[in-house]
């Protein structure tokens, strides 16, 4: 509480400006920050060389703390005091050290829960840019409400909620939540529809960019207080990006339907993307949530809410998809590729996996046009088909059994659970995966579906009444007592109904 010669507090405005002098260019040569940090931290520091009495120092710093979490917590302002007061009584100085991970720990906290759900979104390696992307984006930011992109399977959802962070104006900010997770969205450690784990994870993205204060999350907060604090963010973030000229906000939300579909596995009410559509967004924020049209109700969305149309390939993004591959194609070999394949993009490139061949590929794909679950369900047939073929009995009876495992239980199943719930050898189960092809990927000693319509494929075929599930769950439950991802499966699967 003494008070600061003037010549430092001119100092660290010139440090943040940029600007040199004797006291500056000391500070520059003594601290281990350099050029643009330098000046973004001089920015961030605030020199109090007076303060309040006691009393209004314990209420600001209650006050402080409470920004921070979504929910107030006066517990944390005493734990804070006691360390400092502890830090200061020890005379080792190297135990003088204060960093975020202890200020995490007295706020029950870790640092991997400050991003619970990263995406796990990839780009594909031939992006092919779609002009009717700018349409609907600047149709979406016309609204100052939530607005649902529907697009059939396939159609490219997710390619094209990565892509419209680059059409938005220069300085904008966007946020893509990814609610399948690679398929982990079933997955009961790592469940992506609840609001407490979506929003941490939006807004620290947002805090980690300066543009808001950050979350941090509480098992004591409800869900309602977790909606509080992300709005509050929400409009901090929103007025930091639209103070540059047309710079906006744009919350992209993929998937959405797989978060609620996930809500209801487990019983809930809804997803935090439904909360999404019902509340009031601050100005110069939007938000773009994406759902398949069929499963468009899940959401349950106000009858307000605008819905916008990504529609499949035109003639020229078809004819210039088949050429990324097949530079001599012709215009009628285009327009056949584009009619033989329903214009759907999952479908071309499923098609350029399975033959090099144009000639052979326009064979394969003819002669009616193909539909997306159609395709998929004639290629995992097959593949089982082969897997089955010239084996014994008592191996096809094994190959059904892995394929009702994985219908059933959710993932990322370990093999060796699988392989008991089958009642076959480990390397069995490896053996499949190599087999079916795309279908199943193995992935540090788990296995998992390849993407969503693999999945509603195996769940259809192999799970399509109560005695599958039976059957999984008497043979799961002498697992329990060893792994810790058939104790967590076993009520899951008893609380479905069985």
């Amino acid at each position: 509480n003494r008070p600061i010669a003037s010549e430092v507090i001119a100092a660290i405005e010139e440090l943040r400006d940029g600007r040199p002098s004797k006291t500056s260019n000391y500070l520059r040569g003594s601290l281990p920050l350099k050029d643009d940090d330098l000046c973004d931290f001089a920015a961030r520091g605030r020199l109090l060389p007076r303060t309040q009495s006691l009393d209004g120092e314990r209420s600001g710093l209650g006050h402080d703390a409470a920004a921070y979490l979504p929910e107030t917590d006066r517990d944390v302002p005493t734990r804070l005091v006691e360390m400092i007061a502890d830090k200061a009584a020890k005379p080792n100085a190297a135990d003088l050290k204060i960093t975020r991970f202890d200020v995490l720990r007295l706020m029950d906290c870790d640092e991997h829960a400050l991003l619970p759900t990263q995406s796990k979104l990839e780009r594909p390696s031939n992006e092919n840019r779609r002009p009717v992307l700018e349409t609907l984006l600047s149709e979406a930011l016309r609204h100052d409400k939530p607005v649902i992109l529907e697009a059939e399977g396939g159609v490219g959802k997710s390619v094209a909620a990565m892509q419209l962070s680059r059409l938005l104006p220069p300085s904008s900010v966007c946020v893509v939540y990814d609610c399948f997770g690679n398929g982990s969205y079933r997955d009961p450690t790592m469940r992506r529809d609840q609001p407490r784990k979506a929003f941490v994870q939006i807004i620290n993205e947002l805090a980690f960019q300066g543009l808001c204060d950050p979350l941090i999350p509480s098992s004591r907060a409800p869900d309602e207080q977790y909606a509080s604090a992300f709005l509050t963010r929400i409009q901090q973030a929103a007025l930091s990006v639209s103070a540059k000229d047309e710079a906006v906000l744009l919350i992209v939300i993929d998937a959405a339907d797989n978060a609620e579909m996930a809500a209801l596995e487990y019983g809930e009410y809804g997803s935090f993307a439904r909360w999404l559509l019902r509340m009031s967004w601050p100005k110069g924020a939007h938000i773009i949530l994406t759902t398949r049209p069929e499963r468009r109700e899940l959401l349950n969305p106000p009858p307000d809410i605008p819905c916008l149309v990504l529609p499949p390939f035109d003639e020229a993004e078809s004819a210039a998809h088949l050429r990324s591959r097949h530079p001599s194609a012709s215009l009628a070999t285009a327009q056949a590729f584009h009619r033989l394949t329903s214009a759907n993009p999952r479908l071309q490139h499923r098609a350029f996996e399975n033959s090099d061949d144009l000639s052979k590929m326009l064979d394969r794909l003819g002669p009616e046009p193909l539909t997306v679950e159609g395709a998929i369900e004639a290629l995992l047939d097959e593949a089982v088909a082969k897997a089955r073929d010239g084996v014994r009995p008592v191996d096809k009876k094994s190959i059904d059994g892995i394929c009702t495992a994985l219908a059933v239980l959710r993932p990322f199943v370990p093999l060796e659970v699988v392989a008991k719930v089958a009642e076959v050898e480990h390397s069995f189960v490896i053996s499949l995966a190599s087999e079916l092809g795309r279908a199943l990927v193995i992935n540090d000693g788990a296995v998992q579906f390849a993407d969503e319509p693999t999945e509603t494929w195996f769940r259809k075929r192999f799970r399509s009444d109560d005695d599958a599930v039976e059957k999984v769950l008497r043979r799961l439950q002498p697992q329990a007592a060893k792994s810790s991802y058939a104790a967590a499966a076993v009520p899951q699967l008893l609380l479905a109904g069985c």
